[in-house]
């Protein structure tokens, strides 16, 4: 018995990558959240996707992107005994 990836092969419910660009150019331009980027593929280019899609695509293009509100440079004071 051979060893295999449980990853699937395909995924068939993926946004197509033109979209995801389109999204991801949407959101450079405007800094809108995932429902009024929604709302403006529909408006603009009359593609209907869902906001939870929206945001769920983000994640590939967000990943050189720095997180807002930037890093803590200082930790949180302990709070129990030292």
């Amino acid at each position: 018995m051979l060893d295999h990836s449980s990853r699937p092969a395909s995924n068939p419910a993926r946004i197509a990558e033109d979209i995801a660009d389109l999204v991801e150019a949407l959101r450079r331009q405007t800094e809108h959240g995932p429902a009024r980027l929604a709302a403006d593929l529909q408006r603009l280019h009359g593609v209907t996707v869902a906001q939870a899609t929206v945001h769920s695509g983000q994640g590939a293009h967000r990943a050189g992107r720095p997180v807002r509100g930037g890093t803590r440079i200082h930790p949180r004071p302990h709070s129990g005994r030292p």
